[in-house]
């Protein structure tokens, strides 16, 4: 109860201070859904990604973070808040099922398919895991555009774009990836 509480007051305070600081727009609101499940994805710049989409995002998220991060001295606060630890370049099935149990649960999910910082957004870059998520608990994904850098008063922008359901694209994980891709490439592209 106490971390949902620090949750709120940490995402309300950093909303403020990105729109303040770094001049933030954010646009798209109206696409996320109000309740259920589902996998929130875009392209990954900057350390600020996952706290900057979780500032302006209006319900709870979990995360996927990489392993690394959960040093002992954070850990618990880590996973209080709704992080799941990842193991990156490896198949981590730990990871999958804590994903699976928090969409199940009804739980927005944030990753960056790409799965690590990238200054240019390659289709060769992206992983699978968002499709094949969406595909096994059968939510959609909302893609996220971040198109500018956080420095002072820049207006970097935050783009949620309409939400990706896998059954329109008769559950291809191929195909999946290939629209995510193309969604959030032209978001970033758009400026």
């Amino acid at each position: 109860m106490i971390y949902g509480a620090i949750y709120k007051i940490v995402t309300g305070f950093m909303s403020f201070w990105y729109k303040f600081w770094f001049g933030a727009k954010i646009s798209g609101l109206e696409n996320i859904p109000q309740e259920g499940g589902c996998i929130v994805c875009g392209n990954h710049i900057s350390n600020h990604d996952a706290v900057f989409v979780a500032s302006y995002f209006p319900r709870r998220c979990t995360f996927l973070a990489k392993k690394e991060l959960f040093i002992p001295v954070i850990r618990g606060i880590l996973k209080k808040v709704g992080a799941i630890p990842v193991k990156r370049g490896a198949t981590d099935v730990g990871a999958i099922k804590a994903s699976i149990r928090a969409l199940k649960d009804e739980k927005p999910l944030v990753l960056f398919p790409q799965g690590t910082r990238l200054k240019k957004l390659e289709f060769d870059d992206f992983k699978n895991g968002a499709p094949f998520l969406a595909i096994k608990c059968n939510v959609p994904i909302i893609p996220v555009g971040i198109c500018g850098k956080f420095k002072f008063r820049s207006g970097i922008k935050l783009k949620f774009g309409s939400p990706i359901h896998p059954q329109d694209y008769n559950y291809d994980s191929n195909e999946v990836s290939t629209v995510l891709y193309k969604t959030i490439e032209s978001m970033v592209n758009d400026g």
